[in-house]
């Protein structure tokens, strides 16, 4: 947000333009309700279960951090379960990465040569990066590093 117009900055808005048309939106329906062609996401009774259960949910990532990260992209979340929405969001994209990445370890590592026993697992940059990748996400060194 610019403070002194109160506005969303340019960057703040194309961002959020372009996730409101690449994210469907969530369409709710009571239980038993029928009719329409709309396909229903999500339930009201899940809904309302989820938005029940955010406060007794303890992120991984720290509610200041995410509060951080939105209001530099320009976002100022007034309720705090929007926080811990985007934190659960956000911990389930790492967690996803992560695992990917671990995958592409393991198959890296079995087509090599067979080592006798392998004692721990590194996360390498490489394998990070080509899980990235794999998410439209692209990790460069900068060239100091090369």
């Amino acid at each position: 947000m610019d403070p002194a117009t109160q506005e969303p900055t340019p960057a703040a808005s194309a961002a959020m333009a372009a996730v409101a048309q690449a994210a469907p939106a969530v369409k709710t329906k009571a239980a038993g309700q029928v009719g329409g062609s709309d396909p229903v996401l999500v339930q009201r009774e899940e809904m309302a279960e989820l938005l029940t259960t955010l406060d007794q949910f303890q992120p991984t990532i720290p509610d200041e951090v995410i509060q951080y990260y939105l209001r530099t992209a320009g976002f100022e979340p007034s309720d705090p379960k929007v926080l811990r929405i985007v934190s659960l969001a956000t911990q389930k994209f790492v967690a996803d990465v992560a695992q990917d990445a671990f995958q592409i370890s393991q198959q890296r590592t079995s087509t090599g040569k067979k080592q006798q026993r392998e004692r721990h697992k590194v996360l390498q940059v490489q394998d990070l990066s080509q899980a990235l990748n794999e998410r439209n996400i692209n990790v460069v060194k900068p060239p100091y590093y090369s």
